[in-house]
């Protein structure tokens, strides 16, 4: 459940490591944690993993940029046959799938949020409740917006990929 975190402490300074049996030793602070907080936190860790796919996407979206340079630059040079072109369709392709994914996970999470306010409204304040609720809504929405536009994402780079290819693309 923990597993970005971990993987994450080392690089950036997240937070605290209330986890570790040393700094967990003179309170069991965790062993009475409600509900809502493990329902919190089990949220919070899917969302961070999703969060990381995302950015291995851009990252692969990055390197298809790169790999389109490189194919006009070969294209120009003089041993040009000689060198291996890379594939920079195919790497856009399997960013767009990726993003596809893992913003509906995140798109899911917030409408679990979005189902939870109401479960648990009652612990704000009255002068709280219509902000978090318009809030956990214009989550949901951009979220909903977000997963839309990584599908026509989707569909545009799919069909680049199909043009530049000339062949259909089986398994999609």
């Amino acid at each position: 459940m923990f597993s970005v975190y971990y993987r994450l402490k080392g690089v950036v300074h997240i937070a605290r490591d209330n986890f570790k049996e040393e700094n967990n030793t003179s309170n069991k602070e965790f062993d009475n944690i409600s509900q809502i907080d493990k329902e919190d936190l089990y949220l919070l860790n899917i969302q961070a993993e999703a969060q990381i796919f995302m950015i291995y996407s851009y990252m692969l979206q990055y390197v298809s940029t790169l790999q389109g340079i490189e194919v006009i630059r070969l294209k120009y040079s003089e041993n040009y046959e000689s060198q291996p072109e890379p594939d920079p369709d195919k790497t856009a392709f399997e960013a767009a799938k990726i993003q596809v994914l893992f913003q509906s996970i995140l798109t899911q999470i917030s409408v679990t949020q979005y189902g939870r306010f109401y479960e648990h409204y009652e612990q704000l304040n009255a002068d709280q409740i219509n902000v978090a609720r318009f809030a956990t809504y214009e989550i949901l929405l951009g979220n909903i917006v977000s997963v839309i536009s990584y599908l026509l994402n989707y569909i545009g780079v799919k069909n680049i990929y199909i043009v530049d290819h000339n062949s259909p693309i089986y398994g999609d």
